[in-house]
């Protein structure tokens, strides 16, 4: 694809420029491309909407490297295998905001394919895992999937920043159980059974089910410390914040 490399500066105050216009209008004509299911970039597609920073194809691009993901490694072509490689690239180079707002806005699809970008390209974000956490419509309980995103980090803390993850450790930390213990008459006398979310039946003392690993609040062990590490990151932040 042919590129004037002159004059990429962007345009004045109520101005655009030549070079805005041709892009703009290539990310039009991509985006109605990538609908199509079986359409993906090249490498040299690629290449461009990356230094360009086209951010109104994120959610488009998203679907493929989501795709990719789902798609068994056998039956992988150089496409796929594109997307893997140069989606993470493509997330860097946008306005953090967008990619933010295409990734959270489909974490049902793929969800390793989403804990997998969300780490490597920083984007974990308390606001919006709050949000997804407190989803009343959500089809699965969102909380074993907030608790997988705790361990990846955002570029830079603001206060605002502390003020949103003291906000979800707070969320985190006041789900009602969905696991329950209960007292079992038996032929010994009355014992407590710990019932995980699953249904699986453990002693009474269990934290973690012996059969599927939750707890009564339905995390694992993972990310049950998760949960705890949250707490001393807001704790640590506090702190270097306080020096800034």
């Amino acid at each position: 694809m042919p590129d004037n490399q002159r004059n990429k500066q962007p345009g004045a105050e109520g101005q655009v420029t030549a070079d805005e216009l041709i892009a703009a209008l290539r990310a039009e004509r991509y985006r109605v491309q990538l609908e199509r299911p079986n359409t993906f970039p090249t490498e040299q597609n690629w290449q461009y909407i990356i230094s360009r920073s086209m951010d109104s194809i994120a959610p488009q691009l998203y679907k493929k490297y989501l795709l990719s993901w789902l798609t068994d490694k056998a039956l992988r072509t150089d496409f796929h295998r594109m997307a893997m490689k140069y989606f993470p690239e493509y997330l860097r180079a946008i306005d953090r905001r967008v990619a933010l707002s295409a990734v959270y806005g489909d974490i049902r699809s793929c969800p390793e394919a989403t804990l997998h970008i969300i780490d490597e390209c920083r984007l974990f974000d308390a606001s919006y895992l709050q949000e997804i956490l407190e989803d009343d419509n959500a089809e699965t309980d969102p909380a074993p999937f907030v608790a997988d995103c705790l361990s990846a980090f955002q570029p830079d803390y603001t206060d605002s920043d502390l003020q949103n993850m003291r906000g979800l450790y707070r969320a985190l930390t006041s789900l009602a159980p969905v696991g329950s213990v209960h007292e079992n008459r038996g032929i010994f006398g009355r014992e407590q059974r710990y019932v995980c979310p699953a249904g699986h039946s453990n002693p009474g003392d269990t934290e973690f089910c012996l059969t599927c690993g939750v707890n009564k609040y339905g995390f694992n062990e993972k990310q049950a410390a998760s949960i705890e590490e949250l707490k001393q990151r807001i704790k640590l932040l506090e702190r270097l914040l306080a020096k800034r």
